[in-house]
């Protein structure tokens, strides 16, 4: 029955009369929500309503959707570096993410002559770290020159976390004509593992050229 205010109350059997009593259906009020309030103001779905789960469900797919295809996309990997260098630092820019480790040696050309002129120094080595995409070597005690220029990443395991979770632990989430067999070394002329263990590792990316230190 209700009561003078019209709200519906529970009636005992010695006819004493309990509190109003709510509407039966969950989420909603007792009392009617004035017009301007339900047209300006969207209401919470109910937490078990037919509706509430389809949405539920939709963020869901969209989440998963947007997850697999972030993991999905691949790097074609990209070096832009110059031929020539005004002193003894190798510069240039990559796509690869910002963090990777790379390391960038420089050799002396292979001559028959023996020992080489460049003895006692033929070789160098410097640890470089992609920012803002770019990167740069350190200063080379090597002296100016035509030298042969590798940057090579090693293994995707290799990588800081951060960057395996974007290239992956085996490098595959990388393509391109830079992804290389791993080699025992940094050195072009090195020879590659053995195919089970590039398997296990998956391929480095390997960067080489001719580049020249002198004065402009």
């Amino acid at each position: 029955m209700t009561n003078a205010s019209g709200a519906r109350i529970r009636v005992t059997r010695d006819g004493s009369t309990g509190a109003p009593l709510r509407s039966l259906r969950l989420g909603l009020p007792s009392e009617p929500i004035p017009f301007y309030k339900s047209f300006w103001l969207p209401q919470p779905l109910p937490v078990y309503s037919t509706k509430a789960r389809i949405v539920r469900l939709l963020t869901l797919i969209l989440i998963l959707m947007f997850t697999v295809g972030a993991h999905a996309e691949r790097i074609n990997v990209t070096f832009d570096i110059p031929s020539r260098f005004p002193e003894p630092i190798v510069t240039g820019r990559t796509n690869l993410p910002d963090g990777t480790e790379l390391l960038i040696t420089i050799q002396r050309p292979f001559t028959s002559q023996k020992p080489p002129p460049c003895v006692p120094i033929c070789m160098a080595q410097s640890k470089a770290v992609v920012r803002n995409g770019q990167f740069h070597s350190e200063r080379f005690g090597i002296g100016l020159g035509t030298f042969m220029l590798d940057i090579t990443t090693g293994a995707g395991s290799s990588q800081p976390p951060d960057i395996r979770a974007i290239i992956g632990d085996r490098s595959e989430n990388l393509t391109g004509p830079y992804l290389r067999p791993q080699r025992r070394n940094a050195l072009s002329a090195s020879p590659s593992l053995s195919p089970e263990l590039n398997a296990q590792f998956g391929p480095m990316i390997q960067y080489d050229s001719t580049i020249v230190f002198d004065h402009d």
